[in-house]
């Protein structure tokens, strides 16, 4: 084994760092304590080395230790480093009933989540998010859990949202979640949100320093010569990684000036010199063994011995076994409990996967992917390499990412926007491909308003509306009710109102269904710039358009929006009557019916809320949260959670309103509307108001 291996390295001059987390741990789960310590460093600066000392450290205390790692080249591959993480968790408990299913895409990966009964698939991500703290919860339960973050500026997306949600609201119970991260490589949502997490106290901060020279050449390098020691010491920079390469290869015998390149960053954030010394492990190695260690690189989580063999010519097993044999002994690579094999550090797979030539890392994400396709894998779980192999326009590659984008829509939005994009990038731009490119442009927009790139998603919608496909009616119209959507939480409803008053005065106007949807988003847009008198008419129309076409969904929308409008004008026996038919209407639909006409039971929780009819807008606001979650609609989940929490709170249900009310503000957190936060806020600000008791002034 190499001298330079990092796990296998004396740990030195970290003895501070050691000492805090001693402290925390002592006290993980009670008040006033850390629940997340954030661990940064630079590339090579000992921040995975001094995680294992962490969970060598939990687990002599008697916790439970799950240890997960971002990986650099599977940005877009949801929850992946806590899929990781719960590798390390007792399979047992995991296939139990404690278990929520709503968890399952992050317990079990993506191809688990896919393959769930059908009607059952998780479409909430905030309700994953709750599922996944009660697992944590339950796991902390008999001796203490501590969950270990690695490479967290290589996070998903979804991970980070994920992360997000727990450092706001930490995992109750003796739960300690370490992470690790690159501060300049940070994703500043992730940087924000633990930085809010060190003001409050919630979240201790490490920043790794260089390491000292005295101590750091007393423990690695006393037999050398002492000025050898302090130019090599010099020449790391007291990177710990950098100076075991340094030192192992003075004592191979390579030359200083051929080992040390230098501190200028690579794409990766590795001093070039340091990837120079990682490589040149692989300059003395067959070029059978070479292809091997490259195919593991750019396998990535899917590098088992089938995939491996399949993308290095299909060697014999015994052949095969040669290989990893000697690159085993060499500590090049690694086996996983799950039996995949992987590279020793993501420095080395980095540095591999970057000087492995373009057409065969091409070729091994295709064979992957193809591979895949023939055992049946998901679009899903097929996408990372996919997307990896395009070298042009390929329809069949479209359709996977297409088809991987949908089944992300609801769990991971960001994931889904960003397939898309990459289709929309390689699709040509001719008459042929007008009308797929506009759907695919409106899916892509919808996506990047759920995951709260709100300002995006408008921009994306206004070309739509207004570019080459304006003349397709009915494209035209799904993008101008979406895009008022995303002006309305942008705080933008005076532009809204225009919108939909220009696409509802076009000639010929909108056929039936689009006149329902936009006179709708008409009135919810008044309703937010308190001129619903001015629309009155125009719900009335919408009204009668529905009931013209027996759109009974329609009905029920334009009766329970007119009540609530009705209601905040104060004509409360007007709003009373179209609450009643409102409810009527309702109350008979199925679930799948009324999810279609989900913002209906938003108007109508509210109109009952302010008629003072609790008991029923507390009902509807229920049943609205049920189908909202189960479809993923969670644009309409504030909403609903703020009616329900003006109703516990006017029901002097205090505890249960602060709870509606928090789960409120984060959603509207994540979907990244102002205006819908302030919204929330307020009912939370009343609600802590009149639950929390008054302090006592000083005489």
């Amino acid at each position: 084994m190499p001298a330079f291996e990092e796990t296998a390295t004396t740990l030195v001059g970290r003895a501070v760092e050691l000492a805090r987390f001693d402290s925390v741990i002592g006290g993980v789960g009670q008040d006033g304590r850390p629940a997340v310590i954030d661990v940064v460093g630079d590339a090579g600066m000992g921040k995975s080395r001094l995680l294992s000392e962490f969970c060598a450290r939990a687990r002599q205390r008697g916790p439970a230790v799950l240890r997960g790692r971002a990986t650099e080249y599977e940005l877009h591959t949801p929850f992946q480093v806590f899929t990781d993480a719960f590798v390390d968790a007792d399979p047992a408990f995991l296939a139990s009933d404690a278990v929520p299913e709503a968890a399952a895409p992050v317990l079990y990966g993506t191809p688990a989540a896919l393959h769930s009964a059908p009607g059952t698939g998780v479409r909430d991500r905030f309700g994953l998010h709750r599922a996944l703290a009660d697992v944590l919860t339950t796991l902390g339960e008999q001796s203490g859990l501590v969950m270990v973050l690695d490479d967290l500026h290589w996070a998903d997306p979804a991970s980070l949202e994920l992360l997000d949600h727990m450092i706001r609201h930490p995992v109750r119970g003796r739960v300690l979640l370490v992470v690790a991260r690159r501060e300049r490589q940070t994703a500043p949502s992730l940087d924000a949100a633990l930085m809010r997490g060190v003001d409050s106290g919630a979240v201790l901060r490490m920043r790794l320093r260089p390491l000292d020279e005295q101590e750091s050449i007393e423990a690695l390098a006393p037999d050398l010569p002492a000025g050898d020691a302090r130019e090599i010491h010099d020449a790391s920079g007291g990177n710990p990684l950098y100076l075991h390469c340094l030192l192992h290869a003075h004592r191979q015998g390579v030359r200083r000036d051929t080992a040390a390149h230098g501190h200028a960053g690579t794409t990766t954030g590795t001093p070039s010199g340091l990837a120079a010394l990682l490589l040149e492990e692989l300059t003395a190695l067959p070029a059978v063994q070479r292809r091997t260690v490259e195919a593991v690189a750019v396998l990535g989580d899917h590098a088992t011995p089938a995939m491996v063999s399949l993308t290095t010519g299909n060697p014999t097993a015994a052949e095969l076994d040669d290989r990893i044999g000697a690159l085993g002994r060499r500590d090049l690579l690694r086996t996983g409990s799950d039996g995949r094999w992987t590279l020793r550090h993501p420095l080395l797979r980095a540095s591999v996967y970057e000087h492995t030539p373009a057409s065969r890392r091409t070729e091994i994400h295709r064979t992957a992917a193809a591979e895949l396709a023939r055992t049946g894998a998901p679009a899903a779980e097929r996408a990372h390499h996919v997307e990896r192999s395009l070298t042009g326009w390929d329809p069949a590659a479209a359709a996977v990412l297409s088809e991987a984008a949908a089944q992300f829509a609801h769990t991971a939005p960001a994931t889904a926007a960003h397939l898309l994009d990459v289709v929309l990038r390689i699709m040509p731009a001719t008459a042929a491909h007008a009308r797929r490119r506009g759907e695919l442009t409106l899916a892509r927009a919808r996506a990047l308003g759920v995951g709260g790139s709100l300002r995006e998603s408008r921009d994306l919608l206004h070309a739509l509306i207004s570019g080459p496909g304006e003349d397709d009616a009915s494209l035209r119209g799904d993008a101008t009710a979406l895009c008022a959507m995303m002006e309305r939480h942008l705080g933008h409803s005076p532009e809204a109102l225009a919108l939909l008053q220009r696409e509802l005065a076009r000639t010929p106007g909108p056929e039936p269904r689009q006149a329902v949807s936009l006179g709708l988003a008409l009135g919810m847009a008044a309703l937010n710039t308190v001129s619903y008198a001015d629309v009155r008419d125009d719900i009335a129309r919408t009204l009668a358009v529905a009931r013209a076409h027996g759109d009974l969904r329609g009905e029920a929308a334009a009766l329970a929006l007119a009540s609530l409008g009705e209601a905040y004008e104060g004509q409360a026996a007007a709003a009373g009557r179209l609450a009643d038919a409102a409810a009527g209407l309702v109350d008979g639909f199925t679930d799948p019916a009324v999810t279609e006409a989900s913002e209906s039971l938003v108007w109508l929780a509210w109109a009952e809320a302010v008629l003072e009819r609790y008991a029923d807008a507390e009902r509807h606001a229920d049943r609205g949260l049920e189908v909202a979650r189960r479809s993923g609609q969670v644009h309409v989940l504030p909403h609903l959670l703020t009616g329900k929490a003006f109703v516990q709170l006017t029901t002097c249900r205090l505890t249960a309103a602060l709870e509606s009310a928090e789960e409120a503000e984060s959603v509207a957190r994540a979907i990244g509307s102002s205006d819908l936060l302030a919204f929330t806020l307020c009912f939370k600000g009343l609600t802590l108001l009149l639950s929390r008791p008054w302090a006592t002034r000083p005489a």
